[in-house]
């Protein structure tokens, strides 16, 4: 089937071929028609200048965090908006002549929403770059077009700027005014809220129930510590005052101090170290021997003092211990001490516990209205903290504005001509050449489709598979007929008649192509003349 189909196709262009002439007649003619239609296209001539817009406003970063700034996410329609302004697009026309070209105000009306059209800008809010180009058949008058939008641009963009500035500083100004009048009736509220109440203001330590119940709970502390050092002390007066005897009295002795303590038991050192040299100089010496005599005396000496002054205190030693008791020893020493200590532990303890009972009584005192006293003085170091926050973040920013005031008058921070328009050379519109070619190939399908047309309607058969699909009979066979002398000469004339004119045409097409720019040109002075 598909066979037959492409047989059959095959059939038909063969048998176009008949009208040939007519098809390449035809195609020249579409050309001829296409190519200076295309060739009498104006030029057109653009110019382009790039631009750094910075988009946000002194007012915005400023009130950042104090007020809701507008949405920037459309900056990019913000400045489309702002060049191309009814007023703005009226001082272009007017500054480029371009409004000499419209003869009534309804044309006027026109020609602006062209311009309007044919301004475009393209560019990023990111970056902040923006690109503005504009086509026109006049290069200056591009050029001209793209530089007066700038200029007019700048002029208002630099005061609108430096009104925003201006703007920004008098709104802070006036706020930073209102917060420090609020501030100062805060500090008075609040001074005049601690002198009323200078006796009954909470503490660093939490509030009234916080501190109740850290009070109670150091008290029950304190109670407890007591009840263990005086069960201490009545522990260690129980062995300090005990018999060391036998057991032979259990009457308690009188209870040394410390300081008889002390002088005990240097005259128990002094004798035993007498004592010592003695027995070395006996080893030596004789009983009468004055060095022995001398120490003998110093013993006794000794002695006796330690009968009369400390005859009550037992040894302090081990070696000084006597068979009638009247020393002290070591261990009692210690436990004197142990009792001196608690006794000044004991007595800290009830200073301690009776200062924290009378702070236990007062916290309950102020438990009547001391709540309230305090919920009121937080509210008012709220309210002040608050303001004075807000305060210094709006005295900061007004600072910011000033700066950037002084700023401001550079007009690179807000507005840069990065690429400044110049005057084109070459046109970018029309593609000439490739409306050309598009012309070409339209040409050429509808010359073919005319010779298939043709062909169709008056249609010969060309082999034998034709015949029989129309007959649906089959073809014994073919009788072919070879064209001779003068019919065959002039059948091979005729074709290189046609290769030649096709030739032509595509000469004439490559010539059309490669002189496009300055044909055109041609083309249309020559007809501006005449028609002058």
């Amino acid at each position: 089937m598909l066979k037959t189909e492409i047989e059959t196709l095959l059939g038909h262009l063969v048998a176009s071929l008949r009208y040939r002439w007519h098809a390449l007649a035809l195609t020249a003619f579409v050309c001829l028609l296409g190519w200076s239609a295309v060739y009498m296209l104006s030029d057109k001539y653009e110019s382009r200048a790039q631009i750094y817009v910075d988009t946000k406003t002194v007012l915005g970063p400023l009130l950042q965090g104090i007020a809701v700034s507008a949405d920037t996410r459309n900056a990019a329609d913000v400045v489309r908006r702002a060049l191309l302004s009814r007023q703005t697009l009226q001082m272009v026309a007017t500054k480029t002549n371009l409004i000499a070209r419209a003869k009534t105000p309804e044309e006027a009306d026109r020609l602006l929403v062209r311009l309007g059209d044919d301004i475009k800008l393209a560019g990023s809010q990111e970056s902040g770059i923006y690109a503005i180009s504009f086509v026109d058949r006049n290069p200056l008058t591009a050029q001209k077009t793209v530089q007066v939008l700038l200029d007019t641009f700048v002029a208002g963009s630099l005061h609108s700027d430096r009104s925003d500035t201006a703007r920004a500083e008098v709104f802070l100004a006036e706020q930073v005014k209102q917060y420090a009048d609020r501030l100062s009736e805060s500090e008075l509220r609040l001074a005049a809220f601690k002198k009323e109440n200078i006796g009954s203001m909470p503490g660093q330590n939490g509030d009234y129930f916080q501190r109740l119940q850290a009070s109670q709970t150091a008290l029950d502390r304190k109670r407890g510590e007591l009840s263990v050092a005086l069960r201490k002390r009545n522990e260690l007066h129980a062995k300090i005052g005990g018999n060391s005897g036998s057991g032979a009295s259990t009457a308690p002795i009188s209870v040394p101090n410390a300081k008889q303590i002390q002088a005990a038991t240097e005259l128990d050192a002094r004798m035993q170290e007498s004592r010592r040299q003695l027995n070395e100089l006996l080893l030596k010496y004789t009983d009468q021997h004055p060095a022995v005599i001398a120490l003998q005396e110093t013993l006794q000496q000794l002695e006796s003092r330690r009968r009369s002054e400390l005859g009550g205190i037992r040894p302090t030693t081990s070696t000084t211990r006597s068979t009638n008791g009247d020393s002290v020893d070591t261990v009692l020493q210690e436990l004197q001490i142990q009792l001196d200590s608690t006794d000044l532990q004991v007595a800290a303890l009830q200073v301690e516990i009776g200062q924290e009972q009378e702070r236990l009584a007062s916290i309950k005192r102020q438990l009547e209205n001391g709540p309230e006293i305090e919920a009121t003085l937080s509210r008012l170091n709220r309210d002040y903290g608050v303001t004075k926050a807000q305060y210094e973040q709006l005295q900061q920013r007004l600072e910011t504005a000033r700066i950037s005031g002084r700023a401001e008058r550079d007009p690179d921070v807000k507005f840069r001509v990065l690429d400044p328009p110049r005057l084109p050379i070459r046109p970018v519109a029309p593609k000439r050449r490739i409306f050309l070619g598009v012309v070409f190939i339209a040409a050429t399908g509808l010359g073919v489709t005319l010779a298939l047309v043709l062909s169709v309607a008056k249609p010969v058969f060309m082999n034998r598979a034709a015949v029989e699909q129309l007959l649906s009979l089959p073809i014994a066979g073919a009788v072919g007929r070879i064209p001779g002398g003068a019919e065959g000469a002039g059948r091979g004339e005729d074709n290189t008649r046609f290769v030649a004119a096709t030739v032509m045409l595509l000469i004439a097409f490559a010539t059309v192509v490669a002189f496009s720019q300055p044909g055109s040109a041609m083309l249309r002075a020559a007809i501006k003349e005449q028609a002058s």
